[in-house]
C-alpha cells in the first residue's frame, strides 16, 4: 500500500543562495546547497558498497591549485527546476563486487528520501555517476598477480 505524502517545492532564493523551505510570521526559512550537500554526503556514506564521493581527478587537481571547493563539494550538485523540484547529481566510486545498478538505485532512493524527511523538499531526479570501482582496503594478494616489482 503506497503512502501519500505532501511535498514542498523548493523555490531558489538567488540573493541568499539558498532554497526556501517556508515562511512564518517571524520570517523565512531556507537551506543552502552546502547544507543539502551534507544530507547527501550522509546518505552516500550509509549505502553498503559505496566507497566514497569522487570528482574528476584533472579538475580536482586544478581546483586544488586555485583553492576551489573540496572534492566532496564538487562531487555533489543540487539544482531546483522552474517548478521547484530538486535534481541532485552525485559522483561516487563503488567497491568492486557490488552490483552497480542495485547500489545506485538504493543510493537514489536514500538521497531523495533523506532530503524529503529532513526538509520536506521534493526531489524529482537523483543522477548517480560511477567514476571508478575500488578494491576492498583489506584485500589480500593471492600470489597469482602478474610479476612486477613486488618482492616477498
Amino acid at each position: 500500500m503506497k503512502k501519500t505524502v505532501t511535498v514542498k517545492k523548493a523555490p531558489q532564493v538567488k540573493e541568499n543562495a539558498c532554497f526556501l523551505l517556508g515562511t512564518n510570521p517571524a520570517g523565512t526559512v531556507g537551506i543552502t546547497e552546502k547544507a543539502l550537500g551534507m544530507i547527501v554526503r550522509n546518505s552516500v556514506c550509509s549505502i553498503p558498497g559505496v566507497a566514497r564521493l569522487t570528482g574528476n581527478s584533472l579538475v580536482d587537481n586544478l581546483a586544488e591549485l586555485v583553492g576551489s571547493k573540496s572534492v566532496k563539494d564538487r562531487s555533489i550538485s543540487i539544482k531546483a527546476d522552474e517548478e521547484g523540484f530538486l535534481t541532485v547529481e552525485v559522483a561516487i566510486n563503488i567497491r568492486y563486487g557490488y552490483n552497480l545498478p542495485e547500489t545506485a538505485a538504493e543510493l537514489q532512493h536514500t538521497i531523495a528520501s533523506d532530503i524529503f524527511s529532513y526538509t520536506g523538499l521534493a526531489v524529482s531526479n537523483v543522477n548517480v555517476v560511477v567514476r571508478d570501482l575500488e578494491e576492498e582496503e583489506n584485500e589480500v594478494f593471492s600470489g597469482n598477480e602478474p610479476d612486477g616489482d613486488l618482492e616477498d
